[in-house]
């Protein structure tokens, strides 16, 4: 596993759920409204507020966005411009 750099930056969950958000043009409403949550739960996983959300959390923000675990976890790096 490489070091993380200055020069990179963390994609982190919190990140890959407001870019599918956005992506699919989904308000942090209408994504709570598909998960049948409250809109201020959605906020603290893209704030990061919630370092340790429940699987099933993540499983229902996965199926909102159309997208499995997989994809959702997926950590990438990417070079800083």
């Amino acid at each position: 596993m490489s070091k993380i750099t200055n020069r990179e930056q963390v994609v982190s969950l919190a990140d890959n759920i407001r870019h599918r958000r956005n992506r699919l043009g989904l308000s942090q409403k209408m994504l709570a409204d598909r998960m049948g949550v409250p809109q201020p739960r959605v906020s603290d996983l893209e704030c990061e507020r919630n370092d340790n959300p429940q699987l099933q959390t993540i499983l229902a923000v996965a199926n909102a966005l159309g997208t499995n675990l997989s994809k959702l976890l997926k950590i990438s790096y990417r070079e800083e411009q």
